[in-house]
């Protein structure tokens, strides 16, 4: 990722880079950085903070990619007799935060 402007020491930078998660699911993959200009500095291993991303734990990890689905899904009813109310009962749970 090239730079154009001068990266001065002891500030903070924030670089974002956008990209298209694959169709299937993976682990966080070891990153590393590395860096070249003024001085070089050899690729070492980046800090990953483990923080929960829309309730999947260590979901801000970079390149941690799951696959959402229900991990309970099941219906109930409240009555079989004929003519009677019945009500329909759904319970589900997902392995991600659904956002509404």
């Amino acid at each position: 990722l090239p730079l154009c402007n001068t990266l001065e020491a002891s500030a903070a930078y924030t670089i974002q880079v956008a990209i298209t998660n694959p169709d299937a699911a993976q682990d966080s993959p070891v990153v590393r950085m590395a860096a070249s200009g003024t001085a070089a500095f050899t690729a070492a291993p980046v800090t990953k903070t483990g923080a929960v991303l829309l309730g999947v734990p260590a979901g801000a990890d970079p390149l941690l990619v799951i696959l959402p689905g229900f991990t309970e899904k099941t219906l109930t009813q409240s009555s079989v007799l004929a003519g009677t109310r019945n009500k329909i009962t759904a319970a589900l749970q997902t392995n991600v935060d659904l956002l509404g």
